[in-house]
């Protein structure tokens, strides 16, 4: 993906928001929603998104409670070499703090 594009959000999910839209196995990483109908479900990104944009909606379990995450189509490109939501936020991140040290 290019430096600065979107590849994942921090989102938010209401008590409305059902667990159904949330990955559960592989199947589930290929965004289908967008944006907007995931919104419209209580589940919002922090950041401007382009509402037709398709997403994954995540929810990672951390010590206390959950960390929850949009995934747009780059995030869905991380997963085709280890199908797993787990591993491709690692990379992610990881990428990120590597980005960070680098010079301009």
């Amino acid at each position: 993906w290019r430096q600065g594009e979107v590849v994942v959000a921090t989102a938010d999910a209401t008590a409305a928001t059902p667990d159904s839209i949330f990955v559960r196995s592989r199947d589930d990483l290929k965004p289908q929603r967008t944006v907007a109908q995931l919104a419209a479900d209580g589940f919002v990104a922090r950041v401007p998104l382009d509402p037709d944009a398709l997403a994954t909606a995540m929810k990672f379990q951390l010590q206390k409670g959950f960390e929850y995450w949009l995934g747009l189509h780059n995030f869905y490109v991380i997963t085709r070499y280890n199908h797993s939501a787990m591993y491709a936020m690692s990379v992610y991140q990881l990428s990120q703090r590597l980005a960070a040290r680098m010079p301009p």
